[in-house]
């Protein structure tokens, strides 16, 4: 039980990483077809604010799972001390 537990903080770490990038891709492609000149200019800018938003979002929930997982390691049971 407790090994389960200790796996899924890693294991959303995973897949936010696995979005982060797809999210960065979707972002550099929006910038690219922003300036593709025969592109629906608002369309891809909308897209590209979604896009840079979503990454945003993802990298917050990615650095804060990584300081929980962190400090939650850290944290640990401690050995017990001797008078």
């Amino acid at each position: 039980m407790g090994r389960s537990r200790a796996l899924r903080p890693i294991i959303a770490l995973g897949l936010l990483t696995l979005a982060g990038m797809i999210s960065v891709y979707c972002l550099a492609f929006s910038v690219w077809m922003t300036a593709y000149p025969f592109a629906d200019l608002h369309l891809w800018r909308v897209r590209f604010y979604i896009w840079a938003a979503a990454s945003v979002l993802i990298g917050a929930c990615w650095v804060a799972t990584l300081i929980w997982l962190l400090r939650r390691k850290q944290s640990g049971p401690q050995p017990p001390q001797r008078p």
